[in-house]
């Protein structure tokens, strides 16, 4: 989808996670604090796959695709719709 949203059409594209990690003593009480860790997502991007540094094939997406230029979507053709019964 994001790669739909940034109207990228070639490349292999992968999502990458930023994340934000902060530890501390949590609990609903004071006598039932314990040591935990909060972790959250910070950001969420996409990033193409470098030619020398490739991604797992069940990680990246071909932006051509999921996401191919309109000139290449009007050769293909059409799918029948199905009608009202």
């Amino acid at each position: 989808m994001m790669v739909r949203q940034a109207g990228i059409h070639e490349g292999r594209w992968w999502l990458v996670l930023n994340f934000g990690m902060a530890a501390g003593n949590f609990g609903p009480n004071e006598e039932q604090t314990a040591p935990g860790v909060v972790l959250a997502v910070t950001g969420i991007a996409i990033q193409r796959e470098a030619a020398d540094q490739k991604a797992p094939n069940a990680l990246a997406v071909d932006a051509a695709e999921v996401n191919p230029a309109l000139a290449e979507r009007s050769e293909k053709p059409a799918k029948p719709r199905r009608g009202k019964s």
